[in-house]
């Protein structure tokens, strides 16, 4: 199965990273685009999983989908 990562993510999208053991391979909630960075929402891998926001490279990560517009 070949992954295409995201050439373009923006605030708004949800993506999931190219390591399904980031989030559990769930999707992530971008809320900031720097660069070639995105700041999304994911859960911590610690036995209380909690909320939190990280940066991850664009190239890392797979767009789910775009969103929606009105919605940012």
């Amino acid at each position: 199965m070949m992954i295409i990562t995201a050439t373009r993510v923006s605030a708004g999208d949800y993506v999931r990273h190219i390591d399904p053991r980031v989030n559990g391979g769930l999707e992530m909630f971008v809320n900031e685009v720097s660069g070639r960075a995105a700041n999304c929402d994911h859960f911590s891998d610690d036995p209380d999983p909690v909320l939190r926001q990280d940066w991850f490279p664009v190239k890392d990560l797979v767009l789910v989908r775009e969103a929606e517009p009105g919605l940012v």
